[in-house]
């Protein structure tokens, strides 16, 4: 070995790489380095003992050489004069096999060979595309229609439930390609909730019409999850689709079902209500007129019996004040002709005087072309919940708010009172049945209640109402 060899060597030799150094005068193999005998288990093994022991089988072989020979011409004619000769397939002395990428460069009259072990990799990539295969079984085999996205929001896979829905190919889904398929009035809320969750890496669940294969527009209800690598890194979403349009115009013919019960449960109301004020209470104005005719009429020597009289009369006023009031209750002639506001406010005025309650009212933003259904339910509601307050809460101080906005109204209810368990009032009688009525009437115009109370901690009822975009909005 000259002494440039001797240097050669020793620098390679001190290099973590496996290294073997071929001398092109007479293509022997002068050089190995340790870390490339540790990693084969050979000692040192000329030319013709490597390509022997490290590719057993002769067809193998012969490919290898060939491959190697055209690798080392195209690195003659380049410069730099290396090349990257490719993957192969080596035998170890143990009989295991590593898979390595071979460097070759040509430094004078010599070939440097690094050797790159990259045999875990392959074994990762062969585990991944295995899962993914596994993956891709099971997708294309589950009664659901599934999609992924990468960290970039675009979609990158449909399980072919989701092709056969939606009739089309993969290669037109994919991307952005799918919303398509997404009905046009549910296109802007599908895609802003999709991308808030994405920013904000949550899951998210959401309902729209996709169009199926055949035409028809189908209610799906999509739920995704973001998906992380090992590292902890964002992947992107999955998520899974299922078809509810049967659930849909199920709910839809219980919400009319609901609406027709609430309608014949007001005209009842109605009918109660004015026979009461236009029949009861006007007989029992006349009869309070004329116990006062005859207490007038009476001489005065007949003190007790005046006293008699003017105590009838009174409490045959005080029980039409009740009557009115359980008319009003029944139906309200304000709400039907001055609006909500005012039907709310003369509510409030009316329960705070008659229950010794202090009642507190802020109302703004109210449109002034509500629609009847939207302003009944708020009204009943608002009943509801205030008549609950002062028969369970002990509180004498109340606050109700009924503000507009752009797209809902916002009605607040508030007590500090002794608060309850709203799961466990449901379940039980009276106080829940209320509850309920509050929940149905609400279901049916779109709206949600939300009830915030604890033990000692108070109540607050929260119902909200989505409104139509066309309706003006005026001051209360």
């Amino acid at each position: 070995m000259t002494r440039f060899e001797q240097k050669l060597s020793a620098v390679l030799d001190a290099t973590p790489f496996p290294v073997a150094v071929v001398d092109l005068q007479d293509d022997s193999i002068f050089f190995w380095s340790s870390s490339a005998l540790s990693l084969f288990g050979h000692t040192a093994p000329t030319a013709s003992e490597w390509y022997q022991i490290a590719y057993p089988d002769p067809d193998y072989r012969r490919e290898v050489v060939d491959r190697w020979k055209l690798s080392l011409e195209i690195a003659r004619h380049q410069s730099p004069r290396a090349v990257n000769t490719g993957e192969y397939r080596i035998t170890c002395r143990d009989g295991s096999e590593r898979i390595c990428e071979l460097y070759a460069a040509f430094i004078a009259d010599y070939l440097i060979v690094t050797f790159s072990d990259i045999t875990e990799r392959k074994q990762a990539e062969h585990t991944a595309r295995e899962s993914e295969r596994r993956f891709r079984s099971v997708a294309n085999t589950a009664p659901v229609m599934i999609w992924m996205s990468g960290p970039d929001k675009l979609c990158n896979y449909f399980n072919q439930p989701w092709l056969d829905f939606t009739g089309r190919p993969l290669e037109t889904e994919l991307g952005n390609g799918w919303a398509e398929g997404v009905h046009p009035e549910d296109l802007e809320m599908c895609l802003k909730t999709y991308t808030k969750a994405f920013d904000w890496r949550e899951a998210f669940q959401m309902e729209y019409r996709l169009r199926r294969h055949d035409g028809e527009f189908r209610w799906i209800l999509d739920q995704g999850v973001p998906r992380f690598n090992a590292d902890g890194s964002f992947a992107g979403y999955i998520g899974s689709c299922v078809d509810i349009t049967e659930r849909k115009l199920a709910e839809e013919v219980l919400s009319t079902f609901s609406q027709r019960l609430i309608d014949a449960q007001e005209e009842e109301r109605s009918r109660i209500a004015r026979e009461l004020h236009d029949d009861i209470s006007q007989r029992l104005a006349m009869l309070a007129l004329t116990l006062d005719g005859l207490k007038h009429d009476l001489p005065a020597s007949a003190a007790e019996l005046r006293r008699k009289v003017g105590k009838a009369r009174k409490k045959v006023k005080d029980l039409g004040t009740t009557i009115r009031a359980l008319s009003h209750g029944l139906h309200s002639f304000s709400l039907e002709h001055f609006g909500l506001v005012a039907a709310a406010r003369g509510f409030c005025k009316e329960l705070s005087e008659r229950q010794g309650v202090e009642i507190e009212c802020h109302f703004e933003n109210i449109p002034t072309d509500l629609p009847k259904e939207i302003s009944l339910c708020l009204f009943r509601v608002l009943q509801e919940a205030l008549q609950n307050a002062t028969k369970h809460s002990g509180s004498r101080h109340l606050r109700v708010s009924l503000m507009g906005g752009a797209s809902e109204i916002k009605l607040i209810v508030h007590d500090s009172g002794i608060g309850f368990e709203p799961e466990e009032a449901i379940k039980g009688h009276g106080h829940g049945l209320g509850l309920i009525s509050m929940k149905e009437r609400l279901k049916v115009v779109r709206g949600e209640l939300l009830i915030d109370s604890r033990l000692q901690d108070g109540t607050t009822i929260h119902a909200r109402v989505p409104l139509n975009p066309k309706m003006k909005s005026a001051g209360a």
